[in-house]
């Protein structure tokens, strides 16, 4: 069990606990499912609001993000629970608006379930999805008025509800931050757009007050229309420097626009800058080994620059810092200035070296190994896809990798795919899961795009091991929907042959 499913049990745990104390033992279900969705949905608004101190708690901005997800999820299924066990014979605070609060909370679950489905499919695009994110504020409210005026085991003033009034202010002043946040930021000049193959590099001004650290990521929009949107990008130039750099992938609707619509005459608005992915670059500094692909490499440009800066406005012989070796897996969407890029900084940086994966060449132990001796006390700094990134994790550890691994994880509208659920389900049950999406498949076949078909070939191993039970699947079915059955076994043929 990996630490999620730990800090999600001991989350129910702690409300079953606290339901313990106060509700009679009658109604322990009811009670523990509903203030374990309250309580979830209520403190994913608090981390939505996205203050600095809840980051620090939480490990960084992307252990934020994951929290605030996985309670979403957890507040939608311990609402299902908790509309199945419902107790309509219990008393309200107010008995007159009871049964209308009651009401509420059934609209309020059904609303919920929807929102839920919306972020975990991704059927609608993003900047739609956001908007319609907006709305598990008020939601939250209709929730509320429902938890203390409806029919509820928990008793009127005791120390349980207490409690829930407190977190309940708490994540209403969080949704008005969430709210207000777009007002806050400065507005900022680009000074230069350099187009590439597959992305688009900005220079704009840095505002004389503006920190950071080589390795973090600055908010940022534009004024042109329809790049009003709020996206992360990680800044690719020093905290020395006077301009602030930004290499964009073109990997979306937005990142697409940005690229063929900005221009030199728009401005962009700079709403802070975040996370705890931050390098070391002091002239003390430990061994380390950074890993990179495509995109990846710019906060390594930003900590790269940033040494090369400290160099140049100090006595190099103060430096006394280890070794950097930095092992980059090339991307043709950034085209060969950043090859360039680097193999200067080879040439004019003692402490750096440069290891190229060119195409057709993984990461595997031997690059580690390769390394001078001592590289199993070197820091590990991972920045690219997750398939290298848990590579390197793998080979790290495997070659005797000692010290501490950093890395974060971005994915800020992360859909629960069939991959994800087939992982985690015993091998032996998985045909059933995919028999079932054959037959949904069937009855439309434009679902497929909408449940992200794709993840199939990930369980193909899955139905070639047990395909012997679903014969005797098919046929207990076909006694009763023959045409239906026909058609599936047409896609889960199909299926099998791709």
């Amino acid at each position: 069990m990996n630490n999620s499913y730990r800090a999600l049990s001991a989350f129910v745990l702690a409300h079953f606990a606290l339901s313990l104390s106060s509700v009679d033992t009658a109604h322990i279900i009811n009670s523990t499912s509903a203030i374990t969705a309250f309580n979830a949905l209520a403190f994913s608004l608090i981390l939505a609001a996205r203050w600095q101190w809840v980051d620090r708690l939480s490990g960084g901005a992307d252990k934020t993000y994951l929290l605030h997800r996985t309670l979403g999820y957890s507040a939608l299924g311990a609402s299902l629970i908790h509309w199945i066990s419902a107790d309509d014979a219990l008393v309200g605070i107010i008995p007159s608006i009871t049964h209308s609060a009651g009401e509420l909370g059934e609209f309020a679950v059904i609303s919920l379930l929807l929102l839920g489905v919306i972020s975990a499919l991704k059927i609608i695009p993003y900047h739609l999805w956001k908007k319609s994110h907006l709305l598990m504020g008020p939601l939250f409210l209709l929730i509320a008025w429902h938890a203390f005026f409806a029919a509820s085991p928990i008793p009127f003033a005791s120390l349980l509800w207490w409690s829930q009034l407190a977190i309940t202010i708490l994540a209403v002043i969080a949704w008005g931050f969430t709210l207000n946040r777009s007002a806050t930021m400065d507005s900022i000049c680009i000074k230069k757009i350099q187009p590439l193959p597959g992305a688009i590099e900005l220079h704009v001004t840095k505002p004389s007050y503006f920190t950071y650290k080589p390795g973090q990521f600055a908010n940022l929009s534009a004024s042109a229309k329809g790049l009003t949107e709020v996206h992360p990008f990680t800044i690719a130039s020093a905290p020395e420097s006077d301009t602030l750099r930004f290499i964009i992938k073109d990997a979306g609707d937005s990142t697409a626009r940005l690229k063929q619509q900005l221009t030199l005459e728009h401005s962009m608005a700079l709403h802070g800058v975040r996370g705890a992915f931050t390098i070391n670059c002091a002239d003390d500094r430990p061994r380390q080994i950074w890993i990179a692909a495509g995109v990846g490499i710019t906060p390594f440009l930003a900590a790269l620059e940033s040494l090369k800066f400290q160099l140049l406005n100090n006595d190099p012989l103060k430096d006394k810092g280890e070794v950097i070796d930095l092992f980059y897996a090339p991307s043709l969407a950034l085209g060969r200035g950043i090859l360039e890029e680097l193999k200067h900084y080879q040439a004019t940086l003692a402490m750096f070296n440069l290891h190229l994966l060119t195409a057709g060449k993984y990461l595997d132990l031997s690059h580690f190994s390769s390394l001078d001796k001592g590289w199993q006390d070197a820091t590990l700094y991972l920045c690219g896809p997750n398939s290298i990134k848990t590579a390197a994790r793998l080979f790290y550890r495997q070659g005797g990798g000692k010290a501490k691994i950093y890395s974060e994880n971005f994915d800020f509208r992360a859909a629960i795919t069939l991959s994800d659920v087939l992982a985690n389900i015993p091998t032996k049950q998985n045909h059933f899961y995919l028999w079932i999406i054959a037959a949904v498949k069937s009855a439309d076949k434009n679902i497929g795009l909408i449940l992200r078909l794709p993840t199939l070939c990930t369980a193909k191993m899955a139905f070639k091991r047990h395909t012997d039970s679903v014969p005797l699947f098919i046929n207990a079915f076909s006694k009763r929907a023959p045409g239906i059955i026909k058609t599936c076994e047409f896609y889960y043929s199909k299926m099998m042959r791709n």
